[in-house]
Formats: structure tokens, C-alpha cells, sequence
């Protein structure tokens, strides 16, 4: 990620387990607030964009959609996690 133009979109998505993703939603913060202040095996700093994409629990085609329509925006340098 150094040197390059990454942006990291986050999808908290946890609904439709029956209770055993509870916690799955938070995962994309957690990892984004992991990679701040990180270095690669050189020591430069990682670079890169990020946003979180806000779903709609309870609405499993319309968060979907927006994945999808979000999606067709990105370049071919980005991550989800």
C-alpha cells in the first residue's frame, strides 16, 4: 500500500447470523484503526483512503444494492474488508 492509491471500504455487515455474528459489524473499524501508524517490511508508512459504507440492518437486498452500486464506482485499487 505504499506509494500506491488504496481506499479501503468497510462493510459492517453482521445481520442474518441468528445471533452468532454478533460483533461482525465492528470489524472494518477495528481493522482500519489497526492499520493507522503501520509500516511495511521497509518502514514507510501505509497510504491510503478509506470509507465505511453505512447498510441497512434489517434490509439484506436494499444493503446489497448499495454495495453493489458502490462497487461499480471504486477503481480497481480497492479493498474491502
Amino acid at each position: 500500500m505504499v506509494g500506491r492509491n488504496v481506499h479501503i471500504i468497510g462493510l459492517p455487515f453482521g445481520f442474518g447470523g441468528l445471533g452468532k455474528t454478533t460483533g461482525a459489524a465492528d470489524g472494518p473499524r477495528f481493522i482500519l484503526e489497526q492499520l493507522k501508524g503501520c509500516t511495511n517490511e521497509k518502514g514507510h508508512s501505509l497510504h491510503f483512503t478509506s470509507e465505511v459504507l453505512q447498510l441497512l440492518p434489517g434490509n439484506i437486498g436494499g444493503s446489497l444494492d448499495l454495495i453493489y452500486e458502490r462497487a461499480t464506482r471504486v477503481s480497481s485499487r480497492g479493498v474491502y474488508v
